[in-house]
């Protein structure tokens, strides 16, 4: 039975609840430099617990001024089939966590693990954290909470290993929205709610 990564419910509201996205990165990623925050709960129970929050790095995949537009399979999650995405997901795992203390290694180790598992990537990547996301509209978001990343590739090739994805494409943002309502609610909400052209222009690209 799979094990993942949450953090209590109540922690949030303490730092200071909100719904949809934020931008205060360090103030709420301070919630989880705390071991005694951090717990693996088996998937199954979290997935109907809505006092605890599971912990999903989530992650858009950018060369210059595009990003990476997938769509899911008819073999993924039935809440996702046919979905389009700009984020690449995942839980986190025992074998990402051996010490609950290291908190910069276990999102690094479990964001790189689920990027490896869903494409290859033929060149080095940057990655930087720029969001928080906490959905609560619905019940699937009520249970996670996901910390969005940044990853500027200097290489475009880029190939699929999941059978869950079955097609992808580097696509500018206008291109993007023109395809919003294929899109599933977190990447609506990265989409709608971030500044691109800020982000960008921080970065200097």
């Amino acid at each position: 039975m799979e094990k993942v990564l949450v953090f209590r419910r109540e922690l949030l509201e303490q730092v200071g609840y909100f719904n949809g996205i934020s931008f205060e990165v360090s103030k709420y990623l301070a919630i989880f430099k705390d071991p005694n925050n951090l717990v693996f709960i088996d998937r199954d129970q979290t997935e109907k617990d809505p006092l605890h929050k599971q912990i999903i790095p989530y992650s858009i995949l950018a060369y210059k001024d595009q990003i990476l537009f997938y769509r899911r399979s008819k073999k993924a999650d039935i809440r996702l089939q046919r979905k389009a995405s700009i984020g690449v997901g995942g839980h986190i795992n025992p074998e990402d966590a051996p010490n609950l203390s290291e908190w910069e290694r276990i999102l690094m180790c479990a964001l790189k693990r689920e990027l490896s598992e869903e494409f290859y990537l033929s060149g080095p990547y940057n990655i930087s954290h720029i969001a928080l996301i906490n959905d609560d509209s619905n019940e699937v978001g009520s249970v996670h909470f996901g910390i969005v990343n940044l990853i500027d590739l200097n290489d475009r090739t880029i190939s699929i290993r999941d059978a869950e994805i079955e097609r992808c494409e580097f696509l500018g943002i206008d291109e993007i929205k023109l395809r919003r309502e294929d899109l599933e609610s977190w990447s609506r909400i990265c989409l709608d709610l971030i500044n691109w052209k800020e982000i960008r222009r921080i970065q200097g690209t």
